[in-house]
């Protein structure tokens, strides 16, 4: 008995089969196509938020710099040695 002697129905029926799991497969890939592109848009977003984000801790730690320095400096004036107790 050799492998071709299977009846043509059980051919059809796994055929059949074959045809609904590769049509579920590219519902599921066409599925996940639109996540992707959700997940693309989404990490666009987060960059620039993280750019954002950046520029406000730069400018921040810039502002507080300035306010350190102008601190030290007065400080060095009020406690210097010219200063008369």
């Amino acid at each position: 008995m050799s492998y071709h002697s299977q009846p043509s129905s059980q051919k059809t029926r796994h055929y059949a089969n074959l045809a609904s799991k590769l049509q579920k497969l590219q519902s599921e890939l066409k599925v996940t196509e639109e996540y992707m592109g959700h997940m693309s848009k989404q990490l666009d977003g987060m960059s620039k938020f993280g750019a954002y984000s950046g520029a406000q801790f730069m400018a921040a730690s810039r502002l507080v710099d300035v306010d350190l320095q102008r601190q030290g400096t007065e400080a060095s004036q009020s406690h210097g040695p010219d200063q008369q107790e």
